[in-house]
């Protein structure tokens, strides 16, 4: 599987390719505790997909530090617990 790149900008998130812009999100859900699991959930799916689900390797603390930044600047619902994926 080719590694996910995760761009913030001020009102839309790039992963991989993928731009989802914050209005289009309805959930974020962060799975795990030493090694977190992040799955963007899209207000029309019933789960999240595959380009959509990820975890930071390098830097996990500063990433999801600047993820709950991003999230409370654009008011995106954060959920912890299990992420409800197709694979």
């Amino acid at each position: 599987m080719k590694p996910k790149w995760i761009h913030f900008k001020s009102e839309s998130l790039t992963i991989y390719n993928n731009e989802v812009h914050a209005a289009d999100i309805e959930i974020i859900y962060i799975q795990g505790y030493f090694w977190q699991s992040i799955g963007v959930k899209l207000h029309n799916k019933k789960y999240v997909t595959t380009n959509l689900h990820f975890s930071f390797h390098k830097d996990k603390d500063s990433g999801v530090i600047t993820l709950m930044e991003w999230t409370r600047h654009n008011k995106v619902k954060v959920k912890y617990g299990q992420v409800k994926n197709l694979f």
